[in-house]
């Protein structure tokens, strides 16, 4: 029997282990961020194989301009209200859950109805008079022009899904119901490759438009009925607007109009690339998606974790232990943006050639896109800074911050848009944008720092 008490000991060592890799190694917030991002990385999948799958059926020519110009304001609308529903409601909703949880559904409830009505009017009058405007910003041809306007009608439903299925999932993930809104584009994404794949010989470049309609028609379903499973979401009795809506919308309106400011830079640099030869907006695109993945999967992921976990640390532990978990976040961040930045650089036209280089896609654009997404890459450490800072301004719901930087922001852009293009051509609009990334990160990392320490002392 002298073997139980060795047996003994080594099973009492192993259950403390265990808990101190609980309560030390693996906090929360590294937990919720593995999974996170195993089930982005599930979900943005799809989403990534959707250019390349455009790549082999369209190449590059004058109707992915088309498609691609369009698809850049779908995003620049996208960008002005996603990341304020899905973000802004995250602190709210964290601080109604320590005070007043029973209130939270008639409040999801309203801002919910409320912002599907506006975005509904705004989606049909952007449709209507979208043609006065693309006319004389770009250089199409009338053909060209007439495509664009249809598109423009098939792909409008896409902004108001976008944006009510991002803040059904914002909602979600301030329940730290993680999953969910991070698996979901992932059924958005097959059902456009679905479509495309089904019908782009027999509709051309008009199934890539009908593919995402249907697919975000299915994201939003999907993250509709967890919120009613979940009882997150109730029909409110009336839609006045209460002290608490409010504070909501008037948070949220500096955060909008910088959001407005900082999403016209990708649309003036694909306005400014339509002005150069044929193909220069399906490259500039190109070396843009790809630059975006890790962007996408650390906004997607680990930058939700962060803004649900901080929004309750910034009011429950001190300033001092706030302020040091924001730095080693940023260190953590600073490390994964240098890490892919130099491997991209090492091996950039590789990249392209094993992404793009099938079907129609010619071997003469791997250089020009590498190039483009080469310069990209240059400014993803400060990328990545701005978007973590971006959610302590939003926690301490100083919008007003972001929307001054965010006008210095584009005033940049544009002047080294100006200066450089003439000299570059596309190459000089990826380089403005990672100039102005370096600038507006170091003033932004000043600001919040400052704000940080000021609370501390």
């Amino acid at each position: 029997m002298s073997w139980i008490k060795p047996c003994f000991l080594w099973k009492v060592a192993k259950e403390d282990m265990a808990t101190k890799w609980k309560e030390q190694i693996a906090p929360p917030i590294l937990k919720d961020t593995f999974w996170i991002s195993l089930f982005t990385l599930i979900g943005k999948a799809a989403g990534f194989i959707i250019p390349v799958f455009l790549a082999q059926c369209f190449g590059v020519g004058r109707q992915t301009d088309v498609f691609f110009y369009l698809y850049g304001v779908v995003l620049f609308l996208g960008g002005i209200f996603v990341p304020l529903m899905d973000s802004v409601v995250v602190p709210f909703v964290a601080e109604m859950k320590q005070s007043c949880p029973e209130q939270i559904s008639p409040f999801v409830g309203k801002i919910f109805f409320l912002s599907l009505f506006s975005l509904f009017a705004l989606s049909v009058g952007f449709s209507s008079v979208s043609n006065f405007f693309f006319a004389p910003l770009t250089k199409f041809d009338p053909s060209a022009l007439r495509l664009l306007q249809g598109l423009t009608w098939e792909i409008s439903p896409v902004i108001v899904l976008m944006v009510i299925s991002a803040f059904l999932g914002g909602i979600l993930n301030a329940e730290k119901i993680f999953w969910l809104p991070a698996l979901a584009p992932f059924f958005r994404s097959c059902s456009t490759l679905l479509v495309i794949y089904l019908f782009h010989s027999k509709w051309g470049i008009h199934a890539v438009t009908w593919g995402y309609s249907l697919g975000e028609t299915v994201r939003f379903a999907l993250l509709l009925t967890a919120c009613w499973y979940k009882k997150l979401l109730a029909i409110p009795s009336n839609l006045i607007l209460d002290a608490q809506l409010k504070h909501f919308f008037q948070t949220s309106l500096y955060l909008l109009l910088g959001l407005i400011a900082i999403g016209t830079c990708p649309l003036v640099d694909k306005t400014m690339a339509s002005w150069l030869q044929p193909g220069s907006v399906t490259i500039l695109e190109y070396g843009d998606r790809i630059y975006q993945i890790p962007i996408t999967f650390l906004c997607t992921g680990f930058f939700v974790v962060l803004l649900s976990h901080w929004s309750e640390e910034y009011h429950t532990i001190s300033p001092e232990k706030f302020f040091q978990n924001v730095q080693n976040s940023l260190y953590a961040i600073a490390f994964i943006a240098i890490f892919l930045t130099v491997f991209v650089l090492i091996a950039k036209e590789q990249i392209v050639q094993v992404i793009y280089q099938r079907g129609k896609f010619s071997p003469q654009y791997i250089q020009p896109v590498a190039e483009v997404m080469g310069i990209y890459f240059w400014g993803l450490l400060p990328t990545l800074i701005d978007f973590a800072l971006l959610r302590i301004i939003i926690i301490q719901k100083s919008t007003i911050v972001f929307f001054y930087t965010s006008v210095l922001h584009f005033l940049l852009n544009f002047c080294l848009n100006l200066i450089l293009t003439p000299l570059l051509g596309v190459k000089g609009l990826a380089l403005s944008t990672t100039i102005t990334h370096y600038c507006i990160g170091i003033f932004l990392y000043v600001k919040v720092s400052q704000n940080l320490k000021s609370r501390i002392s």
